[in-house]
């Protein structure tokens, strides 16, 4: 009797943490990435001065090279893409 209501309370327990608790999705490294790119880029069509532009690609700059996702060449390729897009 005993095992039974220890059993009982345990699965309870477990139905409440499964119910409290929900698992978020996980999203690949590829997709976070095109994330993060399609935002930097939304942000800088939004600027209007070229000192707006530069002073945020250095800010972008700044960001990826502190981001695991992204590799030194990867940075580079990137950062002459949003170069040549702003000017």
């Amino acid at each position: 009797m005993e095992l039974f209501v220890l059993a009982l309370l345990i699965g309870i327990g477990f139905v409440a943490y499964q119910y409290f608790n929900p698992q978020t999705q996980k999203k690949s490294s590829t997709i976070k990435k095109s994330e993060i790119l399609e935002e930097y880029e939304n942000q800088l069509s939004k600027l209007d001065t070229k000192e707006e532009k530069i002073a945020y690609i250095k800010t972008i700059n700044d960001e990826l090279s502190r981001n695991i996702f992204f590799d030194k060449n990867e940075i580079k390729e990137i950062m002459q893409t949003f170069i040549a897009k702003s000017i």
